[in-house]
């Protein structure tokens, strides 16, 4: 299995934008063939910096 990480640094003052589009395509990502998960995740000292995992 392979899991792709990727590390987002969001333009401040667009993070709540942010997440409820990632929200609005979590759906198709998830159906993807061969996607056994999904998550986003909120950096806590740098809360801008979204890290997304699919494995």
């Amino acid at each position: 299995m392979i899991t792709e990480i990727a590390r987002i640094e969001v333009t401040p003052g667009s993070e709540a934008a942010f997440e409820a589009a990632v929200a609005e395509v979590a759906p198709l990502l998830e159906a993807a063939k061969g996607c056994h998960g999904f998550q986003l995740q909120r950096g806590i000292e740098r809360p801008r910096v979204q890290t997304q995992s699919a494995s």
